[in-house]
């Protein structure tokens, strides 16, 4: 059960680390599918506000192993709702298997712990500032793994699954039978120059 003990000690620690200037916010952070012989490694971060977190996750929320599917659902929907209204932050990262046969899991799994730390400060409802370097090390990720495997990593590999649990999970209908069907079609892009730049797009299909 959140009861911030620990947290709040963490950020009087940083904050005497910061010489009294604000040492930053505490988030937890945990990873899945370290177990597994296949299979990416995810992690998520989260960020919860002390002092406006909902009597039901600081009654309710718990090790997931210890809740019933009906439990993990409704504290789900909570913390939705919290991200929504600025009192948490959530975030994800993840490292596919192609990072993890190349590095290692304890590496891969520190890899997406990061990218879930940086995921949650993008949804933490504050816009870069100028000149601030955005990054999307999920995405990076995501592509490399496209560019290294080719289309069969999208439409009939992990991501397929992925994409394809997500749909079901959200009400959607998108099965990995549809994905691993689809075929792609090449066309001619639809051109135009304005100001000496020609601009490419594909047509409406």
């Amino acid at each position: 059960m959140p009861d911030f003990a620990l947290e709040r000690e963490l950020e009087r620690e940083l904050e005497r680390e910061a010489n009294g200037a604000g040492g930053g916010i505490v988030i937890g952070i945990d990873e899945a599918g370290r177990g597994p012989w296949a299979g990416p490694v995810v992690a998520a971060a989260v960020w919860l506000d002390p002092g406006r977190c909902p009597q039901v996750l600081v009654e309710r929320l718990d090790d997931s192993k210890r809740l019933s599917a009906a439990r993990r659902a409704e504290l789900h929907a909570a913390l939705l709702d919290c991200a929504a209204r600025g009192i948490a932050a959530l975030g994800i990262g993840s490292a596919p298997v192609a990072e993890i046969d190349a590095l290692n899991i304890l590496e891969a799994s520190l890899r997406a712990m990061a990218r879930a730390a940086a995921d949650l400060e993008r949804n933490s409802g504050r816009a870069p500032g100028a000149g601030e370097r955005f990054s999307n090390p999920t995405l990076g990720a995501t592509l490399e793994r496209i560019a290294e495997s080719g289309t069969d990593a999208l439409y009939r590999g992990e991501f397929a699954a992925a994409i394809a649990d997500h749909a079901k999970a959200t009400g959607g209908l998108l099965p990995r039978r549809d994905l691993a069907e689809h075929r792609c079609d090449w066309v001619r892009p639809i051109s135009v120059d304005y100001r000496g730049w020609t601009l490419h797009e594909i047509p409406p299909n």
